[in-house]
């Protein structure tokens, strides 16, 4: 697993302070030999000392990615549809199908955009 500091993630197997399904920050990465040993997190106090935790107590929060789309991508993304579904249907243009990939669309931008 290659985490940096900053990442987020989930705890899948709690041990001192961790809580199963809790969500952390990594405060640091710890290396052996270029190999990641474990991490400390930020919302993890530890009373006592220092704690530093293996890798495979937690999964990696993908990262959300932003798609960045004109009104001149959208529409050429919506002729193709039409296209092909234009050809692959005969002389039959499917609107209930045009209109699930509009709303999909619409609905990554808006997603994506927030």
């Amino acid at each position: 697993m290659n985490l940096q500091q900053g990442d987020k993630v989930i705890c899948v197997d709690a041990t001192g302070y961790l809580v199963d399904g809790q969500q952390y920050t990594v405060k640091r990465v710890f290396h052996l030999d270029n190999k990641i040993i474990g991490v400390t997190v930020n919302e993890c106090v530890q009373k006592e000392g220092f704690s530093c935790y293996r890798t495979n107590r937690f999964i990696p929060i993908e990262k959300p990615h932003t798609i960045s789309i004109t009104s001149d991508d959208l529409e050429s993304l919506l002729d193709a549809f039409v296209a092909l579904d234009y050809y692959s249907e005969g002389t039959y243009i499917n609107i209930a199908n045009y209109s699930k990939v509009v709303d999909k669309i619409e609905g990554q931008i808006k997603k994506n955009n927030n």
